[in-house]
């Protein structure tokens, strides 16, 4: 009986340790496959992360080799890489320092241009000329400063940039205008005024002080020391002796703003007896049809002149273009024209673009003064009503 168990006993062993030496050996071969197979991965896995490398460093992708044997090398694929760009940033064009004798040479080559084509009123004025208003008076500061002008036969265009000095960059721009002289009218609170009314007169342009002046609207930015109708007379002379005092070689004042003052009487008379004493012409920029300018003016026998066109109410270079063609048709018709512009990109954009055209149609772009003279001319070759 014990002899069975035995045997029996025996044989399970033998067959327990096949069984288990056959499932080592199966355990044994599915590990070296993993492990194998792991290792392949981690191959793979590197050769893609150097070829992303690559293609990130130089734009074109790492060389492969195919596997199989006497197989050719694929010649790579470059693949482009952007380059960096970015837009470029706008820059105004700057014009040259003007040389000491450019303003004359100019002005000698408008008066040959002036007479390419008949107008239809000839405006002929003679330098100095003395007659109405400050008669005898060589001495007042819109003659001393006043920007040459050329023997002209034909219509004149005066053409008057407000808000002058914001950005010296368009202060050069503007002076370096060549079909014809300006008359740039500057702000009495911007910076560098010296520096820019120098520029203007070496380019031989002509200066205004464009002076702040209350407006209708109270929300409307001013700028400081602002005239008011409600200040009394001796803060009124405080505030004209800062603005006045703020540049030199002006020969008179625009209003800027100025829908509310330019129609007080009282204040206006005040304002006049200022620019009276001072020999300063005044321009009317015509902000309301309400404005006493021209009665005032006459009464304390300053020389006044008014607009007749405003440049760029509308913010776009065709609308200037065609309101510079309107200040033509009031040229020819009264014989000169003055015009109000600011300087905006798209207005600077227009002038150079009209100069040249215009100076081959007969009109000369004068300085104020010049639409001044041939003024007083006018007035003083009228007939007597005596």
């Amino acid at each position: 009986m014990i002899s069975m168990h035995g045997r029996r006993l025996r044989q399970w062993l033998t067959t327990g340790r096949t069984i288990a030496l056959v499932v080592a050996l199966i355990g044994v071969g599915l590990l070296v496959a993993g492990t194998t197979g792991t290792l392949a991965s981690r191959d793979t896995a590197r050769a893609v992360s150097v070829e992303q490398a690559a293609v990130e460093q130089t734009g074109t992708a790492a060389p492969r080799e195919r596997q199989s044997a006497g197989a050719s090398p694929v010649t790579p694929t470059p693949i482009p890489v952007p380059l960096a760009t970015s837009e470029p940033e706008p820059r105004i064009a700057l014009a040259p320092v003007p040389d000491r004798d450019r303003p004359s040479r100019r002005l000698a080559e408008l008066a040959l241009v002036a007479s390419a084509a008949p107008p239809a009123r000839a405006a002929r004025i003679e330098p100095r000329d003395q007659t109405v208003s400050d008669q005898g008076n060589e001495d007042a500061a819109w003659r001393r400063f006043a920007a040459a002008a050329p023997m002209i036969e034909g219509p004149m265009i005066a053409i008057v940039i407000d808000d002058s000095g914001h950005d010296i960059a368009r202060t050069q721009r503007i002076a370096g205008f060549n079909s014809g002289v300006l008359t740039m009218a500057f702000l009495p609170y911007v910076n560098n005024l010296a520096e820019q009314t120098a520029i203007a007169r070496e380019g031989g342009h002509e200066i205004l002080l464009h002076l702040p002046m209350e407006p209708l609207n109270p929300e409307l930015d001013t700028g400081p020391n602002v005239l008011t109708i409600d200040m009394t007379p001796d803060i009124l002379d405080e505030r004209l002796a800062w603005n006045l005092a703020r540049l030199e070689g002006y020969v008179g004042i625009n209003n800027h703003m100025g829908s509310r003052f330019t129609a007080d009487r009282p204040a206006m008379a005040h304002f006049m007896r200022t620019l009276q004493a001072r020999g300063l012409l005044f321009l009317d920029s015509r902000t309301t049809i309400a404005t006493v300018g021209q009665q005032t003016a006459a009464e304390a026998n300053v020389p006044y002149l008014r607009r007749d066109v405003f440049l760029d109410n509308e913010p776009n270079k065709d609308h200037v273009l065609g309101q510079l063609l309107l200040t033509e048709a009031v040229a020819r018709r009264q014989g000169y024209a003055i015009a109000i512009g600011h300087p905006h990109a798209w207005t600077v954009d227009a002038l150079e673009t009209w100069g040249p055209e215009a100076r081959r149609r007969g009109f000369t772009l004068v300085p104020l003064t010049a639409v001044l003279q041939y003024r007083q001319q006018e007035v003083a070759q009228r007939p007597s009503q005596n």
